[in-house]
C-alpha cells in the first residue's frame, strides 16, 4: 500500500483535479508467501463495506508468490500467461524450454533481451553484486540476531528455574548444556 499510495499520489500538482490521477497498478512479486501457499497469484481492490459491487476502480494491489508457484506440480507455461512469466523469472526449465518461453511471448523476449543487456555491462554486474552481498549479509545478520535471542531467553529461563529445579533437569527442559546451567548457578550463588 505504501508504494501505491507514492505512485498514486506523486501523479498529480498544486491545484489540479483529483479526476486527473490515473489508476494505479502495483504487482508485488515475493518470495515467500505471505498468504496461504495455495495461491500464486492474489488480486485486491477495494470494495464498499455495504456493497461489494462498489469498486474503487483506480486501485489495483497484486501479490505474486513464487514459493507457491515453485511448488506447484501441474505448472503450465503453454497456454498460461502468467505461469509463462512465472517460469520465466524463476528460471525453472531448462535452455530449450527458456528459448521456447522467450519465442512465445513478444514481452518476455524484450525482458530477456534487456538482461542480457544488462548481464554484459560490468558496472551494472557490480552493482547487482553488491546489492546481492548486501542482502545476504542483512539475511546473515538477521539469522544470528535470532539465535542469540533464542540463546539469551534459553538462558533468562534457566535462570528463573534455578530456585525450584534441579541443574540436570532445568538443562534437559530448556535444552541446554548442563555446564551452563551449572555456571550459571555458581554466578547467581556468588551474588547473594
Amino acid at each position: 500500500m505504501f508504494y501505491w499510495s507514492k505512485l498514486y499520489s506523486s501523479n498529480i500538482k498544486k491545484g489540479q483535479n483529483y479526476e486527473v490521477l490515473p489508476k494505479v497498478i502495483t504487482i508485488n512479486i515475493l518470495n515467500f508467501n505471505y498468504y496461504d501457499e495455495k495461491w500464486i497469484h492474489l488480486f485486491f481492490t477495494p470494495t464498499a463495506d455495504v456493497d461489494s459491487n462498489l469498486k474503487m476502480n483506480e486501485l489495483e494491489v497484486h501479490f505474486i508468490q513464487l514459493l507457491a508457484f515453485r511448488k506447484k506440480h501441474d505448472k503450465n507455461f503453454k497456454t498460461h500467461d502468467l505461469e509463462r512469466w512465472l517460469t520465466f523469472l524463476t528460471q525453472s526449465v531448462n535452455k530449450e524450454e527458456l528459448e521456447e518461453i522467450v519465442a512465445m511471448d513478444q514481452e518476455i523476449l524484450k525482458a530477456y533481451e534487456e538482461i542480457k543487456h544488462l548481464l554484459s555491462d560490468e558496472e551494472v554486474l557490480a552493482v547487482a553484486e553488491a546489492r546481492e552481498k548486501q542482502f545476504l549479509d542483512y539475511n546473515s545478520a538477521m539469522i544470528n540476531a535470532e539465535a542469540r535471542g533464542v540463546q539469551q531467553n534459553k538462558l533468562e529461563n534457566a535462570k528463573a528455574l534455578l530456585d525450584v529445579l534441579e541443574d540436570e533437569v532445568i538443562a534437559e527442559k530448556i535444552g541446554l548444556e548442563l555446564e551452563i546451567v551449572q555456571e550459571l548457578r555458581k554466578n547467581m550463588e556468588l551474588k547473594k
